[in-house]
């Protein structure tokens, strides 16, 4: 088992919903609304973490970073349990929130799934 803070999560699941495209840190420092540093620490962090599971995050000099999949089987199974901790510390109060997980399913899904497993897991 691993330890990520939310944030760590949320900066994990940015770099999955666009994986193979570069993302610069200051994009990532203004969205967390943190410093640069603070995101590079973060990344540092997650690197510890998923290069165990068949990803790496890949700088790029001067320009930002990527997050490469090598292992798709592995690296499915660990955003699919980084989805599931990151949600479930969320409350689903209200609709975006509600919105953003189901849509984050979706795009990790390649079948379909049914709207009541949704309501269950919600």
């Amino acid at each position: 088992m691993f330890y990520l803070s939310q944030r760590q999560i949320e900066i994990a699941m940015e770099f999955y919903q666009q994986q193979n495209e570069l993302i610069k840190l200051s994009s990532l420092a203004n969205k967390f609304k943190i410093t640069v540093r603070s995101i590079q620490n973060d990344i540092k962090a997650l690197r510890e973490v998923i290069e165990s599971n068949g990803v790496e995050i890949q700088p790029i000099a001067g320009k930002g970073c990527v997050l490469i999949i090598n292992n798709q089987t592995k690296a499915t199974a660990f955003f699919s349990d980084l989805s599931n901790q990151y949600y479930s510390n969320q409350k689903f109060s209200n609709h975006s929130s509600r919105v953003n997980y189901i849509i984050s399913e979706l795009i990790k899904r390649d079948s379909f799934i049914k709207s009541n497993e949704f309501a269950e897991r919600m």
